[in-house]
């Protein structure tokens, strides 16, 4: 009990001593605390040791500095620092130290006019400071003054060639003023100075990539990463990269290492989705743009792509409230306006879409995909007049559009102007002479104003640029046929049937050539073929028809007549073949019927004629039923 009373004793003595000692320090003493304790790092104590000291004197500048210092620097306390530097002004106004650690104060906490005017203080006063003049760059970057910014960064580099951070910036404003190879030097002076700056390595491989030189830009970003690891936008703009390299897999890995570091990295997660959809996975692509949703709700662009990526998946329903949400939060997008057009256009709502696409004409007159989408969905109404004007738009603003050359040929030739059609297709095959589907029009039009050896040579050289373009086979053998050559059409329509299994017209053409070559049997075969492709092409139940009465098969016959007649009641030769079928069977009555209904349809079919005579005689020479 009595060594513990002594125990307490000495400790109440001992820290009345201390208090003692405390009192007697003066403001000085106070001050060289202070730095002791901010050289071995102890920030709190070495604050703890200012505050006290400037209690005792207020006009001590240079404790007011260290404690900015601190606060700025060590305690990331901008508020505290600024407040410091103030006070370290009031009483030495000409330190060109102290406006530019005020200039980084204000700097920090966002004011940067305040800053500006702190740092062209500094300057006033110590026009050598290269750091001030580094940092005044940056502020006038901020403010998008991208040539004066350049111009500061100059003068700091002038003052010390040696500021890699200089050169660096000097970079990065060059290249935002769109002076790639002038900014490219730059970002490698700063490396030549500190090989670790990896700001540099970004921004180099930026500008590499502006320039096209999208490998190097790979290696430069390589750097960046082995220099961080932990860089999660040099992964994001490897991804990139990789993607303009058409490195999809390789790209959504990098997107992924961007995640890993920091899975809310919305650009991360937008840009996978990217990749994934060049990848023609949609589905994933999806989950990545609603990730990407889910922690910014407002993020326009995931917006637009989720749209993109419904629409590939079918859901154009989907994609149009994708776009709708986009506009919601920025009606001037253009992009958005366009693409939902295209999804409305898909669900037949073809007035809407034209609107869509006048929206994003009106925010970007320019925007020739909107011009040739409007056209497109014009021609779609056979509102040729009005389409022609749009694609004649798309030509003004892009002459070399073979797409809008050919379009608009289209339309002239459904305006019954066959030559000037051929012109238009012929200014596309300047543009891109190896545009098969042109040549084969610019066929069609020829064989219309009855040029067919030149029409002829179209089609062939559209079959010369693709070997599998079964339409252009079919059209040469629509024009082989048409020139007699009956041989040479029968292999052109078997090629165009061989290339596209699906393609009725062909396997009918082929039918009925064989037919007219006597090869009964394989006429039939072809014929079948057409209808089992499309059970609704009259013509080929009209050919099957001929085929079998030309077999005697009479009764079968009529049932092809019969549907011939049920698709296209119009049809005078179906009525014709069909009293001819019941002729044959001996069905007089009903077969002058059916040729009366052709003469209905056509009064001066010839053939139609004499077989309604010829079996109005034979109800004539037919006896009537005797009564019993």
């Amino acid at each position: 009990m009595r060594r513990g009373a002594l125990l307490i004793v000495l400790i109440l003595i001992l820290a009345s001593s201390i208090s003692a000692q405390g009192e007697d320090l003066s403001a000085s003493d106070l001050l060289e605390d202070a730095n002791r304790s901010y050289q071995k790092g102890s920030f709190d104590l070495a604050l703890q040791h200012l505050n006290r000291s400037l209690e005792l004197d207020p006009d001590q500048a240079e404790a007011w500095v260290l404690r900015g210092e601190i606060a700025l620097y060590n305690l990331s306390d901008r508020d505290l620092a600024a407040e410091s530097f103030a006070r370290a002004l009031a009483i030495d106004p000409q330190n060109a130290k102290v406006w530019y650690e005020m200039g980084n104060s204000l700097s920090f906490l966002g004011r940067a006019e305040e800053a500006l005017d702190c740092y062209n203080r500094t300057l006033a006063i110590d026009p050598n400071n290269e750091k001030a003049w580094n940092n005044k760059g940056l502020i006038l970057g901020v403010f998008g003054s991208y040539e004066d910014a350049a111009l500061c960064f100059g003068r700091a580099i002038d003052v010390n060639p040696d500021l890699a951070e200089a050169w660096q910036n000097r970079g990065n404003a060059l290249r935002a003023q769109g002076m790639y190879e002038e900014a490219l030097e730059n970002f490698d002076e700063a490396l030549k100075i500190n090989s670790e700056l990896g700001g540099s390595w970004k921004g180099s491989a930026d500008v590499l990539r502006a320039l096209g030189r999208d490998e190097e830009a790979l290696e430069r970003l390589d750097e960046a990463l082995e220099i961080d690891s932990k860089d999660e936008t040099a992964w994001n703009e490897r991804g990139l990269v990789l993607g303009f390299l058409g490195r999809y897999e390789e790209a959504v890995e990098s997107f992924d290492s961007a995640i890993s570091i920091n899975p809310g990295y919305i650009l991360a997660w937008n840009n996978k989705g990217l990749a994934l959809h060049n990848l023609r996975r949609p589905e994933e692509a999806l989950e990545c743009y609603n990730r990407t949703l889910a922690i910014d709700p407002h993020f326009v662009l995931a917006w637009y792509n989720r749209g993109r990526a419904l629409y590939d998946l079918g859901r154009a329903d989907e994609a149009i409230e994708a776009y709708d949400s986009a506009l919601e939060a920025d009606p001037s997008f253009y992009l958005a306006w366009n693409n939902k057009g295209v999804a409305l256009v898909d669900l037949g709502r073809i007035d809407e879409a034209v609107e869509c696409y006048e929206k994003a004409i009106g925010i970007t007159p320019e925007y020739e995909i909107a011009w040739y989408n409007k056209a497109s969905a014009l021609y779609s109404q056979d509102r040729f007049f009005d389409s022609l004007k749009c694609y004649d738009e798309v030509i003004r603003i892009d002459p070399n559009d073979a797409d809008a050359w050919h379009s608009k040929g289209h339309v002239l030739f459904k305006l019954d102007r066959p030559s000037e059609a051929i012109w238009c297709y012929d200014e596309a095959l300047e543009i891109d002479p190896e545009r098969a589907e042109t040549w084969l029009s610019k066929g069609v039009a020829l064989a219309e104003i009855k040029k067919v050896g030149e029409a002829m040579e179209a089609c062939e050289r559209a079959v010369e640029i693709n070997p599998e373009y079964e339409a252009a086979w079919y059209r040469r053998g629509i024009l082989a046929y048409g020139s007699g050559q009956v041989e040479e059409a029968l292999e052109l329509f078997s090629r165009a049937a061989d290339l596209n299994p699906d393609h009725a017209e062909a396997w009918n053409n082929k039918g009925w050539i064989l037919y007219t070559l006597g090869r009964n049997e394989g006429a039939l075969d072809s014929l079948d073929r057409a209808l089992e492709a499309d059970p609704d092409l009259g013509e080929a139940w009209n050919n099957k028809g001929v085929v079998l009465s030309s077999l005697g098969r009479n009764e079968e016959a009529l049932l092809c007549y019969n549907r011939t007649t049920e698709l296209n009641p119009a049809h005078s030769s179906a009525w014709n073949n069909k009293g001819a079928a019941l002729y044959n069977l001996g069905r007089y009555e009903e077969a002058v019927d059916c040729y009366e209904r052709a003469l209905e349809i056509d009064p001066v079919f010839i053939d139609a004629k004499a077989n309604r005579v010829a079996a109005l005689r034979k109800m004539q020479a037919v006896p009537s039923p005797q009564g019993i």
